[in-house]
């Protein structure tokens, strides 16, 4: 079954991507892909999961609380996924997977830069989350942005196939 939304933000109206981008990490928490992409121009240490009223504590591991996007992708290295992120070569960025690193206890990082990034992608196993928005505070609850959101097996293997020919320079 293929499922695909585009979603069009207008925060000031109450339409904000940061739900989808929840939904999609509670998803993968729930059934970590073997490997996981974020490609990224702008990536900060967001809150991605809102856990302070225990809703997700079977998923995370019992701690209550906000959970942000480092957290979140250290507990899915954890549960088996190869984290793949490609990102633009700044400082901002730097400090992100800095960050990371010290939450996966020294586990292995694929981490690709490139000075001229733009592209903005989370991809999964079997869905994709693409378009203009950063992965950042701004991208999910302030800026308008053009999103969208594909569960797509074949879909989401061509993008990996893709992502590895462009970072990794082989085929899978």
């Amino acid at each position: 079954m293929i499922l695909q939304r585009t979603i069009r933000t207008r925060p000031r109206q109450g339409l904000a991507i940061s739900e989808v981008v929840t939904s999609a990490l509670v998803s993968e928490l729930l059934e970590p892909s073997p490997e996981f992409w974020l490609v990224s121009g702008w990536v900060s240490d967001i809150t991605v999961i809102d856990n302070t009223h225990g809703d997700f504590d079977h998923l995370l591991e019992g701690r209550s609380g906000a959970w942000t996007l480092t957290a979140v992708l250290a507990l899915l290295q954890r549960r088996g996924a190869s984290l793949h992120l490609a990102l633009r070569e700044i400082p901002h960025n730097t400090a992100f997977v800095e960050r990371l690193r010290r939450q996966m206890n020294d586990e292995p990082l694929a981490h690709y830069k490139s000075p001229d990034l733009h592209e903005k992608l989370m991809c999964g196993h079997d869905w994709q989350l693409s378009g203009a928005m950063n992965f950042t505070w701004n991208g999910l609850e302030r800026n308008e942005e053009a999103v969208e959101y594909r569960v797509d097996e074949v879909a989401a293997a061509r993008q990996r196939v893709e992502l590895h020919q462009r970072w990794i320079g082989v085929a899978i």
